[in-house]
């Protein structure tokens, strides 16, 4: 579904499960948590599909309001995963992928 509304969000979603895939077997984590990490990587960014096209292919600089309609998309994806069976695989890396490690949001979106 992202891929169909923009191809640079599909390929990003490749890459980070790639990257996410990576990192966790590099640092010993079980085929288990490695695969859910891939997941959480793969998924993240789900809630895009919910951004207006204006907004998610804009070139330039995001107006305030704008920015706040991107914030919105960890939210959207949650909505999106939940209820489905294997949700919670998922979740948290769809729900906070953008909270930093004191629990504030970060700034890029």
């Amino acid at each position: 579904m992202v891929e169909a509304r923009d191809a640079y969000t599909g390929g990003h979603l490749w890459r980070v499960a790639q990257f996410s895939r990576l990192l966790a077997q590099a640092n010993g984590l079980s085929a288990l948590e490695v695969e859910r990490i891939a997941l959480g990587g793969f998924l993240h960014d789900l809630g895009k599909i919910g951004v207006p096209d204006a907004v998610l292919n804009k070139r330039d600089k995001l107006s305030d309001e704008e920015y706040d309609i991107i914030k919105t998309h960890p939210q959207v994806g949650a909505d999106l995963l939940a209820g489905h069976p294997l949700a919670e695989l998922a979740m948290d890396a769809v729900l906070l992928h953008h909270e930093t490690p004191d629990g504030r949001d970060s700034v890029p979106a």
